[in-house]
């Protein structure tokens, strides 16, 4: 189940196919829906092997020659491997290419820690000029399928397996970096998230009548978003809940703290995410038991928002 990658890189074999010149740089990973493309545009399709540091390279130098460029692997090598290069090759030069990673929190669960996607996005927040893409649904992987072609400056697409949601998004939507998942009636929590804890957070509002009723839902999809935004939707909120499946500390979490603090406003927040200082389980298991480890959980989060609700 790959709906957000399949829905990206069909966009893109389409506009290779269409007359655009754009470049698959990959790093010992394809996809079905290339294989066609690896066939008639061999070219097209550049295989660098398990190399991620020349996987950037080779991309790089592409992009300075004016290729429409995408640098394809597998998370978290991508960013952990070669954020030497992303850093001084990609980001200090202003290169207009895609860092695509397919993958996200604690998935494949099946290699262990070595293979969790936990602070790539801690990590490259503070990168100049780069624009971050957490993909949350497939109508987001299209839209940033349309806007590789016509890059100004680089951008980090993570895509997760398991995403297969569709929500609208609006031209609004894409301006800010956030999109209103569930506006309440009586607005009094606001819970923040990103990714696919989008969805989580989504069905367990859905769950209950009392969170339709006084939990708004906000879906915060790239970095950096329009903090003034996002602060004009927080700022009535009595307390706020953030929901990341990624490091606590620099994450998701750590950006709201920042925007409301810039922007004088003190609202209590509580974030839920992994919190790496505590350590992480040797044991192997699923995605699932992993995010009950952590609170992460449908449940968990449900309980969360309703001693929220209930602390006001």
């Amino acid at each position: 189940m790959n709906e957000c990658r399949d829905a990206y890189l069909k966009e893109i074999v389409k506009a290779i196919y269409d007359g655009e010149d754009v470049y698959l740089v990959a790093a010992d990973l394809a996809a079905p829906c290339l294989d066609k493309l690896r066939e008639d545009y061999p070219q097209r399709y550049v295989s660098v092997g398990i190399a991620e540091q020349s996987l950037i390279a080779v991309a790089s130098g592409l992009a300075l020659t004016g290729k429409k460029v995408i640098a394809y692997t597998s998370n978290p090598f991508l960013v952990f491997r070669a954020f030497d290069q992303i850093r001084n090759c990609v980001c200090a030069m202003k290169l207009p290419l895609v860092l695509l990673g397919l993958g996200a929190g604690f998935t494949p669960p099946d290699y262990g820690f070595t293979h969790f996607i936990l602070e790539d996005i801690n990590i490259l927040r503070g990168s100049t000029e780069l624009t971050i893409y957490n993909v949350s649904d497939v109508n987001l992987a299209g839209y940033v399928a349309q806007k590789t072609l016509n890059l100004s400056s680089p951008i980090y697409v993570r895509i997760d397996r398991l995403v297969d949601a569709e929500y609208e998004l609006t031209t609004n939507d894409v301006d800010r970096g956030f999109r209103v998942l569930h506006k309440a009636v009586n607005k009094k929590i606001c819970v923040v998230s990103t990714g696919i804890m989008s969805t989580e957070c989504f069905e367990v509002i859905k769950s209950r009548q009392d969170f339709l009723n006084n939990v708004d839902l906000i879906d915060v999809f790239s970095f950096p978003f329009d903090e003034k935004a996002l602060v004009d939707e927080l700022k009535n909120c009595y307390k706020i809940v953030t929901v990341e499946e990624m490091r606590l500390q620099g994450g998701l979490g750590s950006a709201v703290f920042e925007t409301l603090g810039d922007a004088g406003i003190y609202i209590p927040v509580q974030r839920l995410g992994v919190d790496i200082s505590r350590g992480l389980s040797s044991h192997y298991g699923s995605r699932e038991w992993h995010l009950k480890q952590f609170g992460l959980d449908r449940n968990s989060i449900a309980e969360k928002i309703e001693k929220s609700l209930s602390d006001r």
